[in-house]
């Protein structure tokens, strides 16, 4: 058959358009023709109907793919074909509102359609209710007469995606139309879309068909899914059942609560595992010992499917009525006795969980990741410590010797079917709660953690793939003045775009699992990550990568004179130290520094910050540690090799060092200019490709909806590459990323999620009395308030916060959890400062925020209830 391909695509001068053709698995690329009007055109004799294609963009050897790939149409007997095409964009409806957030199991709406036809229509429009269908309406007779009463109904050949074959060879005007939603029930057309008529060509060749693959169907704003929902960890559920610390389970008895209260989303914090050292420093869920594995703290062991011994069944429920009278967890306790339950039962049942078969295919069925996981929990627990450069033999990753631990005559035999068995039944119960939520209708929405740690399975596995010598955090913000160290290695990026991302792919397939919508935490590592090397410990001490280095030359250029010491080792005299310690400063000087020749440094043993760390934690006071940290930083450029190079990058806040303070007023202004490019203007063409070579690559290979927390140091491109990627934004009311005191979340775009607080803020409570001048701003401002305002919130203040979230016209507004129970006196906690989850600024912090009452009572309490469902309906 003679295919002819017109795609619609205003280029730039020097760009084409190319057609890409797949068959057998076999890429083919075709330049396309412009005709006009930002037309391109291809004709091509193409056999096999069950090929596929896309187009891409091209300039200098360079490609972009458009969104997706495309179908031939198919079950089309004429030799010559038309097909018309728009540009697939991520940020089409059809394409954020297919994905499993918004799926429904909903029967195909099947018309039969006309076997002569000069026309075939298609649209994808993703529907939401099982009784509505698409049709056409438009303005000539074959399509209507703009009748409602006489739709043409077009048939769907998969969910979302409908059809029409229609005959219009006798019509000689010009052919306008639009898109409907059409009730079965009552065989009415519901509505039609909004903006302009879409136009089609006339055909009057009975040997050609002309097929039009329309996009976007243009929801009215007020028809667009709206969700719902409350945040809340795991770890910080409380129910009857639950022992010491939020259970999977538990997410059953708060879908039960949220579909009572009008909720339809429940958003979780990252729930793999980080048990490193079984102390209270594991309850950090962003450094996780596997990106794959569940956290076993989260089982719940009363409902695993083995007959208990009576001793253990009393200490079961001793247990539970110690640990839950606590309205704080204790990890190490709860950790403990979990792992004592879980051994005991695991030693009881061993002979037939080893003849399972369920059990032994999910070993088979997870071997990728289950068995180094196993084998790495059973090296932790011998030499007690997940630092892998002190497991002798298996420092390094061996296959073969970690398939061999799985062999019955191998003295880890028993470990790793222990550990496989702990994920086996965590995985039942996750899946359990899943299915019961989505039974509910209620979604689910997980948090993907930026980074890895640096003692976990991948960091042993696969070094290759991380950049083991650095560290990941974030630059200095008002919430962390000196940075975050999260020391979290960095990526190769370069290794994994060689396998075009294949270990992002598999980690975002075994999430999907389980969520329908993800949050990218810290997705501007994908544009570029602030790292730090391994010899420091405060987040000041980082720089952006990738990023457009500054160079000798460079300095040159600008008439800056460079002293690699001066600049990039702290600089210390007598009166930098009179200054920094005051009448310590003598005492200091002779404990840790030296003096050669007038120029005073660290001695060796303190000459990082790692090393003062190492050196004085725990050992003298922390203003005097916090001071040498200080002065370790005290640097203007921070050094790095890049492509056998010295190469410079500023100090973030450089100008408030000792050594700026000793330049020259000109010398100042121009490491001033120097500074504000570097930091706000010559790395966004570079971030802005960083991103859209990753990204796009990544989204296409998972059906949850993505959300990217984008808070903090925000380039100018970021915004427009979620756009484009159709990434949700997250706007945090009192942490804008423009030039204004809060948003107001009934600006915030649809593609976008609001929330008042977040896990790592404060609650609402807390923030309003933290600053009184700006809470009566935003009092007055933002709320309309009248009269004096209060020093403390009330609960009709903290309706109204909620009910402008509630109400933006983004797809998620998602309220914590201690914001709801605060609506009500009967679940308001009474000490507001324990419902604080993290302090970023803090590391490490214990993450220990758990419900003062059990969810069950959250059911049974109809007052708030009631409240909620005003919000929510």
């Amino acid at each position: 058959m003679v295919f002819t391909f017109i795609v619609e695509y205003l280029t730039n001068f020097g760009e084409n358009i190319d057609f890409v053709l797949i068959k057998d698995d076999e890429i083919s690329v075709f330049p396309m023709n412009y005709e006009a009007n930002g037309q391109w055109q291809i004709t091509l004799n193409i056999d096999d109907a069950n090929s596929s294609y896309y187009y891409q963009l091209s300039k200098n050897g360079i490609s972009n793919k458009e969104w997706g790939l495309r179908q031939l149409p198919k079950t089309i007997k004429n030799k010559n074909i038309f097909v018309f095409d728009q540009w697939q964009k991520a940020n089409f409806p059809e394409n954020y509102l297919s994905s499993n957030l918004f799926k429904k199991q909903k029967s195909l709406t099947k018309i039969k359609q006309p076997t002569v036809f000069s026309h075939k229509i298609t649209i994808h429009a993703p529907l939401f209710n099982d009784g509505q269908s698409i049709c056409i309406l438009g303005n000539v007779s074959e399509l209507g007469a703009w009748q409602y009463e006489h739709p043409v109904m077009m048939t769907e050949v998969e969910n979302g995606l409908f059809e029409a074959n229609i005959n219009l060879k006798n019509v000689t005007q010009n052919i306008e139309y639009k898109f409907g939603v059409y009730e079965k029930n009552t065989k009415k057309i519901a509505f039609l879309e909004s903006g302009n008529n879409r136009i089609l060509f006339n055909n009057s060749d009975e040997d050609v068909v002309f097929v039009k693959n329309d996009v976007c169907f243009k929801y009215h704003n007020h028809q667009l899914p709206k969700i719902k929902g409350v945040a809340i960890p795991v770890f910080s559920l409380k129910t009857k059942n639950s022992l010491g610390i939020g259970e999977f389970l538990d997410l059953k008895i708060l879908a039960d609560w949220a579909s009572k209260t009008g909720l339809n989303l429940i958003q979780i914090l990252p729930i793999n595992d980080t048990i490193a050292n079984k102390k209270w420093t594991d309850s950090y869920p962003y450094a996780a010992i596997s990106v794959y594995a569940l956290n076993p703290v989260y089982i719940n062991i009363q409902s695993l499917p083995y007959d208990f011994d009576k001793q253990d069944i009393k200490k079961i429920l001793t247990a539970q009525k110690t640990f839950n009278q606590s309205d704080l967890i204790d990890l190490e306790k709860v950790l403990s006795f979990k792992f004592e339950m879980l051994k005991n039962i695991f030693d009881s049942n061993k002979i037939n969980l080893l003849k399972d078969k369920n059990f032994l295919n999910f070993i088979k069925e997870n071997d990728s990741w289950l068995k180094p996981y196993s084998a790495f929990c059973a090296l932790r627990d011998e030499f007690h410590t997940v630092d892998f450069s002190l497991w002798k033999n298996f420092k390094t990753y061996d296959e073969k010797k970690v398939n061999e631990f799985f062999n019955i005559k191998s003295k880890y035999h028993d470990a790793v079917h222990f550990h496989a068995f702990i994920q086996y039944h965590l995985d039942i119960q996750l899946q359990e709660s899943i299915n019961y939520l989505h039974e509910l209708n209620i979604k689910v929405k997980g948090d993907l953690p930026i980074g890895i740690y640096k003692h976990s399975v991948e960091a042993w596995k696969e070094p290759e793939l991380f950049g083991m010598d650095f560290q990941a955090g974030a630059p200095p913000d008002d919430f962390a003045v000196l940075g975050q160290n999260w020391e979290f290695p960095t990526y190769n990026w370069e290794k994994m775009k060689a396998d075009n991302y294949t270990w992002w792919k598999n980690r975002f397939k075994a999430l999907e699992k389980y969520f329908d919508a993800m949050r990218i935490d810290h997705i501007l590592g994908f544009f570029r990550i602030w790292r730090m090397d391994i010899n420091h410990t405060q987040g000041i001490m980082g720089y952006f990568y990738p990023a457009v280095p500054v160079t000798k030359t460079e300095f040159e250029n600008r008439g800056i004179p460079f002293y690699e010491d001066a600049f990039c080792e702290p600089f210390i005299t007598k009166d930098i130290l009179n200054d920094v310690f005051g009448h310590e400063a003598l005492d200091v000087y002779q404990n840790y520094f030296d003096e050669n020749y007038g120029k005073i440094t660290f001695k060796e043993i303190y000459n990082s910050q790692r090393k003062i760390e190492n050196q004085l934690n725990g050992k003298i006071e922390n203003h005097i540690k916090d001071k040498l940290l200080y002065l370790a930083s005290n640097v203007l450029f921070l050094k790095e090799q890049h492509n056998n190079e010295t190469v410079y990058h500023p100090r973030f806040n450089l100008k408030n060092t000792h050594t700026y303070r000793y330049l020259s007023q000109p010398i100042q202004n121009k490491i001033d200019a120097l500074y504000l490019d570097y930091f706000f203007n010559r790395q966004e063409g570079l971030w802005h490709a960083s991103a859209l070579e990753k990204l796009p690559v990544l989204l296409q290979s998972t059906k949850m909806l993505i959300c990217g927390e984008d808070l903090g140091f925000v380039p100018k491109c970021v915004p427009s590459v979620m756009d484009e990627l159709a990434i949700l934004s997250l706007q945090v009311q009192r942490m804008p990323n423009t030039d204004i005191p809060y948003h107001n979340p009934s600006h915030a775009p649809y593609l976008s999620v609001v929330t008042p607080a977040t896990h790592d803020t404060s609650t609402i409570r807390q923030w309003w009395e933290e600053d009184h001048d700006f809470t009566k701003k935003y009092f007055y401002e933002q709320l309309n308030g009248q009269g004096i305002c209060p020093l403390e919130i009330s609960r009709e203040i903290m309706y109204e916060i909620l009910n402008q979230h509630i109400s933006s016209p983004a797809m998620f507004s998602v309220i914590p959890m201690q914001e709801l129970m605060f609506l009500n006196q009967t679940t308001t906690r009474s000490n507001k400062l324990e419902e604080r989850i993290n302090i970023p600024a803090i590391f490490p912090h214990y993450w220990r925020y758990r419900m003062h009452i059990n969810v069950e009572e959250l059911i049974e309490n109809d007052k708030l209830n009631k409240t909620i469902q005003n919000l929510t309906k």
